[in-house]
């Protein structure tokens, strides 16, 4: 490559700079988002980054052969190849961890690919000693740039390609800069590790590899735009736990209170039912009327375990019981009695009457059931028929699985016979449309995520609340319920559709208003990217929610009424 002085400044000034830019616009943003675990590897990239530039530079410098550095042409040479290698090192490093983040069986595979690579490299370099000699340097570059350069730009679009699928995955945007930014990575990678330097194609090499990195540093800027909304969703996050925390706290001062009145006529009717049972005229009374009294005692005692636990709750702390021996079969029976007078046309059947006891709470364990009997009479306004069955073995469950439909099954991942864990394939085959909650300890997480890839369709952790598990129950029913609605609809479309802040908020604008122009919405939403609104749009349109009339109006469709109905119905429950 015979290139003029002022054509050497002019392509490897602006090459460098490249790279130096794209170091400095993360360095000048890692702060703000080193707390997220995918943009935390971006300080390997940047380092990449500043060392290739001043690679560059001091390659400008060699070019130019200024006077009286002739005899500086080697070890300058020899600088520039070390600065290059080490700029290859940290760009495999940052591909092989971001791959491994995204991947994570990917490790040991990545780290002897790495180890090989370095192997091969480093026999070159010592067939090839002692590197004085102009066309054995030109040659360890060009094996430096095949075995290192290469494959690790390639690794770095992979994992680009790969976040922006996980991206796409979440209904994030962003996804789109990362596949610009990992094919721009392919063309660099194919420039600057394939193709020789000194090569001229049309221009030199060099002038295609620039371009390339050019083209990296336009969508990279745009790719961490994405960190720093995910940033901007953590602080969100967090203030609104803050906020609730204090809600919370205000919560527990009112529920002391409530504690404390309510014990206070508890206290006398407990004093008034005891004066009532010592009552010799009471012991003359028929075993209906004494069983009602006994419902009465039993019932208060309930009351009084309730206020405790707001006074627990008020206080923070966690009352400390120790699990005992119970009988379900009991427990249920009670339970009924207490639901019962709830009950106009409703017909009991127990199956539940050969289990062994079991160790629990029988208070909570009540509630529980009582909970369930009070949710199943509201579900049979009209009245019907209630029956409860248990098996103490897996297999057994497994087998009455086959004679009978549920629409929901609690699975604990340790049980006598099966494990949860076989149980949820063989659950999965048996009743499909079966909704499978799993429950597990805190040390079991990772059983709990592997239960879910087995076929579960959610987890509880233990221990648990009653409130917690029957919202987790409910949704999971809503959840069955919803699907069997729309089982013919195109979800991913609808989900898109409303997985977006922006697209929520236009769907919201478009029911107050009825109709807008494309400007007034873009003016409303105050976005100045036209183009971002334009896509948003888009996807409107696709999930169905809008539609757009000859006078280029935008509307909702019955669809998007209804999905502007039901976000305006969710957020005022959930009080935002």
């Amino acid at each position: 490559m015979n290139l003029s002085p002022t054509q050497i400044f002019l392509v490897y000034l602006p090459y460098g700079a490249v790279f130096f830019a794209i170091g400095v616009a993360i360095t000048s943003r890692h702060r703000a988002f080193a707390n997220l675990k995918i943009a935390g590897l971006f300080w390997l990239l940047a380092v990449f980054a500043f060392i290739h530039a001043l690679h560059e530079w001091v390659e400008m410098f060699r070019h130019l052969q200024l006077a009286g550095s002739a005899q500086w042409l080697i070890p300058i040479r020899h600088a520039s190849l070390l600065l290059a290698l080490i700029s290859f090192l940290f760009l495999f490093l940052f591909s092989m961890s971001l791959i491994a983040s995204l991947i994570k069986k990917s490790t040991p595979w990545l780290r002897g690919f790495f180890i090989i690579i370095l192997i091969i490299f480093t026999g070159h370099l010592l067939q090839l000693y002692p590197w004085k000699d102009p066309i054995l340097l030109r040659t360890v570059e060009y094996n430096m740039r095949l075995l290192l350069a290469l494959p690790a730009t390639l690794l770095t679009a992979t994992g680009f390609f790969l976040y922006a699928r996980q991206l796409m995955g979440q209904g994030l945007r962003g996804a789109f800069n990362f596949v610009g930014a990992g094919l721009a990575f392919v063309a660099y990678g194919i420039c600057a590790g394939a193709i020789p330097s000194g090569t001229v194609l049309i221009v030199p090499i060099e002038v295609w590899r620039a371009t390339s990195a050019f083209i990296i540093l336009h969508f990279l800027m745009y790719a961490l735009d994405t960190f720093m909304d995910q940033r901007e969703e953590m602080i969100t996050e967090r203030l609104q736990l803050a906020a609730n925390s204090e809600k919370l706290s205000a919560i527990g001062r009112l529920a002391a209170g409530i504690a404390h009145e309510i014990n206070n006529p508890l206290a006398n009717a407990s004093l008034q039912m005891e004066m009532l049972r010592q009552h010799h005229q009471v012991k003359d009374l028929p075993e209906k009327i004494t069983g009602r009294l006994t419902t009465i005692e039993k019932s208060i005692d309930k009351s009084s375990h309730i206020a405790r636990e707001l006074l627990i709750f008020a206080g923070g702390k966690t009352p400390e019981t120790e699990p005992v021996q119970v009988s379900l079969s009991a427990i249920i029976k009670s339970a009924w009695e207490m639901a019962a007078y709830r009950s106009s046309n409703h017909q009991f059947i127990n199956h539940i009457t050969s289990i062994p006891a079991i160790e629990g709470n029988h208070i909570k364990l009540e509630e529980l059931f009582l909970n369930l009997f009070l949710n199943a009479l509201d579900a049979m306004p009209e009245g019907g028929t209630l029956e409860i069955s248990g098996h103490g073995e897996a297999d057994e469950a497994l087998n009455q699985l086959k004679q009978e439909s549920f629409d929901l099954i609690l699975l604990d991942l340790v049980m006598p016979g099966t494990d949860g864990m076989t149980a949820i394939p063989l659950i999965r085959r048996q009743a499909p449309r079966t909704r499978i909650i799993v429950m597990t300890a805190y040390a079991s997480v990772q059983n709990a995520v592997q239960a879910l890839q087995q076929g579960a369709d959610d987890y509880i952790v233990k221990p648990f609340k009653i409130d917690g598990l029957m919202l987790t129950v409910r949704l999971n029913l809503q959840k069955a319920r919803f699907c069997e609605e729309t089982e013919a609809a195109d979800l991913d479309k609808i989900f898109n559709g409303l997985a977006n802040g922006l697209r929520r908020q236009t769907l919201q604008l478009l029911s107050r208003q009825g109709q807008m122009r494309f400007m007034d919405l873009v003016r409303a939403l105050e976005i100045e990217d036209h183009t971002k609104v334009n896509f948003h749009l888009k996807a409107l349109r696709e999930a169905g929610f809008i539609d757009q009339t000859p006078d280029k109006l935008y509307e909702l469709t019955t669809n998007g009424r209804r999905a502007a109905t039901c976000l305006s119905y969710i957020c005022k429950s959930l009080d935002i």
